[in-house]
């Protein structure tokens, strides 16, 4: 099947890309850079989405999830099929098309992490997804002391058939090493109702518990680079998924 690259001579085809400088923190890392691409063809990476790790590490949670489809290193493909290649980004990109919608963002241009949402043409499914390159292994987390994390949750919402979004809200998290506990928040705003986090890391990722208004669900994510410089993750909500979010931040 033939492959269609998004560039800039070419969105005026396929769709339009808006980057939104939304004043991301950089991470550390660099990233195979390009504009996004994408493909027809189902992606041969890695699925990690169901708990493996492309190092080969002993990690208990996966280096990248999705709530469908498939994610591995900078890499999201569709429940349809659709592959695209996402690269850094100093905010938020939007890429529209006949395939669908594809949000996301990444922790700095050159970021190891990217985060974000998919959703379809008809806006009547959406699907979110964290995932990068060089997660932190279990081995590599610090042993001691604690670190604040910042950067951007994305939240999509498209339900029966009519395009809502709720854009983009700020996140911090909280993580004591020592103690392997991480607490985290989106900001509070009109139209983006705060997601609240509490859990535990484990071997290079972390899990636990998640609120927003009456809404309960869970998060999980991974950590990224030396030191667990990023991480990056997605709170789901199985009775109202219009709060679930992705997210990514950076060590500060």
């Amino acid at each position: 099947m033939r492959n269609k690259l998004v560039q800039g001579s070419k969105l005026a085809v396929l769709g339009f890309a808006i980057c939104l400088a939304m004043g991301c923190s950089s991470g550390g890392g660099h990233h195979f850079g390009g504009d996004v691409s994408k493909s027809d063809e189902p992606s041969k990476g890695t699925d990690n989405s169901s708990g493996s790790n492309p190092t080969g590490g002993t990690d208990k949670i996966a280096a990248s999830g999705a709530t469908a489809g498939t994610a591995s290193a900078q890499t999201y493909v569709t429940p349809t099929g659709v592959t695209y290649t996402l690269p850094g980004v100093s905010g938020v990109m939007l890429v529209a098309n006949a395939n669908g919608t594809i949000d996301y963002g990444s922790n700095g241009a050159n970021g190891y992490a990217r985060y974000g949402t998919w959703y379809s043409t008809a806006h009547t499914t959406t699907e979110y997804f964290y995932t990068g390159e060089n997660p932190t292994q279990g081995d590599q987390i610090p042993a001691a002391g604690t670190a604040t994390y910042v950067g951007k949750a994305i939240r999509n919402n498209t339900p029966n058939g009519t395009p809502v979004s709720n854009g983009t809200a700020s996140v911090s998290f909280n993580v004591d090493f020592a103690a392997k506990t991480i607490n985290g928040a989106t900001e509070e705003r009109t139209g983006f109702n705060k997601v609240s986090m509490t859990g535990n890391l484990s071997g290079g990722g972390f899990n636990g518990n998640a609120t927003s208004g009456a809404a309960k669900g869970t998060f999980t994510g991974h950590f990224y680079g030396a030191d667990a410089a990023e991480l990056a993750g997605m709170a789901t909500f199985s009775g109202d998924a219009t709060q679930n979010i992705a997210f990514g931040a950076v060590k500060q």
